[in-house]
């Protein structure tokens, strides 16, 4: 027996068994490109929405073809066909619609005990690739920051700075890093050690202009300098320049800067400086304990023991037991971790202090028989204010002429990593929440056109009088309004792959202007375009920067209103020493109030009743991919964007 669906015949399935439908909206909750095949005849039954996207082919067009239509090179070389192929990936070339090649790497799964189903499960080469890259670009971020930890523990503060340069241009990537302390006899900022720079930067920077800098900046070329730092970096031509202060006591503050000559920064660039900044602020307050206790080991003919002295200075919590199991001292690191004076904990059952997830009582029996524990990992425990302090645990016996006379508990405060940990899932999570969002996008977006379409024909039975024709033509409107919020999610959370070409801006603004010049003209709105004789061009996709000028001139002109205004769009193009070009959209509207102008770039941030919220997104996230910037300026009377992208020549 055989069943129809949408046109097409399938053999039945068993019983109680789900049907093709829903194994069509299964297959649209995979992230990748996937399609349901018979095994023996290689026929193709469904396929999900990615499968679509990917090979230009409707969903009625795919079940009409065979894998050997879309992968010329797919050998069948028996009868059985998938049945003897090893299960596993292979690397073949995608013929899609339009006739273009793509390389991708598919994957076959069978399906059921009966082996007549087959699901193809099919990746670009690309994102493949991307995907490894990224994979490897984490484990590289971890390798480096672990290695960053150990820049505090180096015997003098030269070779602590000298590892956290080193460690921190692998962690950033950029050709240029130096740092600067403060000078305890001047009002002013010293630099202690560089490399690539040379004496591009100052050596000292003065009193005057330590305030600009108090806060992490990010200037890029073609940006208005704040500092003798930026005039530096203008004048030696340098792609960009960042710099992150770091506080130390007594209102001092230090600063790390980075550069390059040529790329662009990274996205994460700011706060992989300020794990760099945080590292440089411990290592200058160790050595100044250090140089605390050698003072007081100097004065000192009497009272507090040196050992004392040390205890207080190590990050580390310590806790002393005896071989009752009973407190004999703790030190200042552990008093802080727990909430405890010695006075409270001292003779205290170490089980009545460390109370977690984990007894400490087998450990330190161990501990007694003269065997140190490298270390137990992953333990929860419980300061005095209820909080939970995840650290690792190390217990390390004190042995005094062949006799225990106590147990060291070593405590690592494992906080500042568990937080980095929680923020890294969280991003994980934001990107599959994106990968949900395009999906939900495009399946809503179907029904709420058969809504829009079912509309209209009932409006064509209605006369122009009829009292329902009013709640039809408001029910068309959310409908279009919908549409137009799945277009923006649509764009926002899906990952396009751009054609880049040399484009002519200002080719490209008069077409963009003389397609909006009918709906300026009704509302009063008159449009003016700055150019220069010299005309470089931009490497970059056409359609994507034809959103960007749309998204802007939506927004101006509905800033402006009924009341009409001037929408201005200027052209700076770049001299030698600029090799950028500076495009500005402004127009005469009431401004944006300076509470939400810093926030205008967040998705699904708007002041308008009917907007999306994703236009100014979408927008920085083109120019983000095409390597430039995105700035916004608004008082009284108007706004302007500020686009910087580079020519094509310098990409």
């Amino acid at each position: 027996m055989k069943s129809r669906y949408q046109g097409i015949e399938f053999p039945l399935l068993r019983r109680r068994s789900p049907g093709f439908p829903e194994f069509e909206s299964l297959l649209d909750f995979i992230s990748q490109a996937g399609m349901l095949v018979d095994v023996k005849n290689h026929n193709i039954h469904l396929a999900n929405t990615k499968a679509t996207e990917l090979t230009a082919f409707t969903r009625v067009e795919l079940t009409k073809l065979g894998l050997e239509s879309l992968f010329p090179d797919f050998s069948d070389s028996n009868s059985n066909g998938l049945l003897n192929i090893p299960r596993g990936s292979w690397e073949l070339t995608l013929v899609d619609r339009n006739g273009a090649e793509i390389s991708t790497l598919v994957t076959f799964s069978s399906l059921g005990t009966d082996g007549q189903w087959g699901l193809v499960i099919i990746e670009p080469a690309s994102q493949v690739q991307q995907k490894e890259l990224e994979r490897e670009r984490q484990i590289h971020l971890w390798d480096t920051l672990l290695n960053l930890s150990a820049a505090p523990q180096k015997q003098s503060f030269a070779e602590s700075i000298a590892h956290i340069i080193k460690t921190g241009q692998r962690l950033t990537g950029v050709d240029m890093i130096a740092i600067y302390t403060p000078d305890d006899e001047a009002d002013q900022i010293i630099r202690v050690a560089q490399t690539g720079f040379e004496d591009i930067i100052p050596h000292t920077l003065q009193h005057t202009e330590i305030d600009k800098l108090r806060k992490p900046i990010l200037w890029t070329h073609g940006k208005r300098t704040l500092s003798s730092l930026h005039r530096k970096a203008l004048v030696e031509n340098l792609a960009f320049l960042a710099s992150v202060p770091y506080e130390l006591p007594e209102q001092q503050f230090g600063l790390v800067v980075a550069a390059n000559q040529v790329s662009a920064p990274s996205s994460d660039l700011l706060p992989l400086l300020h794990i760099l900044a945080a590292t440089i602020s411990n290592c200058i307050e160790n050595q100044k304990i250090a140089s605390s206790i050698q003072e007081k080991l100097r004065q000192q003919k009497g009272g507090e023991r040196p050992d004392n002295l040390i205890m207080d200075s190590i990050r580390d919590g310590i806790i002393y037991v005896g071989i009752d199991n009973k407190v004999l001292d703790i030190n200042a690191s552990a008093k802080q971790a727990l909430g405890y004076t010695f006075e409270e904990v001292k003779g205290l059952p170490i089980d009545d202090l460390l109370f977690g997830s984990e007894s400490l009582i087998p450990t330190l029996e161990f501990a007694k028989q003269g065997y140190p524990t490298q270390k137990l990992t992953d333990i929860k425990l419980h300061s005095r204010n209820g909080t939970t302090l995840p650290a690792n645990i190390r217990t390390a016996p004190i042995i005094i002429n062949d006799k225990l006379e106590k147990i060291a508990i070593i405590i690592s405060d494992l906080s500042d990593y568990e937080e980095f940990r929680i923020r890294a899932q969280h991003l994980e999570q934001q990107a599959v929440l994106g990968e949900i969002m395009a999906i939900f996008a495009h399946e809503v977006r179907n029904p709420i056109n058969n809504i829009s379409t079912g509309l209209q024909l009932m409006a064509l039975d209605l006369t122009f009088n009829d009292p329902s024709l009013d709640q039809i033509v408001r029910l068309q409107k959310d409908c279009d309004r919908l549409t137009d919020l799945m277009r923006s999610v649509l764009s926002f959370s899906g990952s396009r792959e751009y054609r880049m070409e040399s484009l002519d801006l200002v080719v490209l603004s008069k077409k963009v202007l003389h397609q909006w010049q009918s709906r300026m003209q009704k509302i009063n709105v008159k449009s003016r375009l700055h150019t220069s004789p010299y005309n470089p061009e931009i490497f970059g996709d056409q359609r994507a920067i034809e959103q960007v000028f749309t998204n802007l001139i939506s927004n101006a002109l509905h800033a402006m209103g009924d009341r009409g205004g001037t929408l201005s769009i200027r052209i700076n193009y770049p001299t030698e020493e600029v090799n950028t070009i500076e495009l500005l959209i402004s127009d005469t509207g009431p401004g944006i109030q300076d509470d939400i102008v810093d926030h205008v770039f967040e998705p699904f941030f708007t002041t308008h009743e009917q907007g999306t919220g994703l236009g100014l997104s979408i927008t920085k996230g083109i120019i983000t991919a095409h390597k430039g910037q995105i700035n916004v300026t608004s008082f009284t009377g108007g706004t302007v964007f500020q686009i910087i992208l580079p020519i094509s020549e310098k990409i």
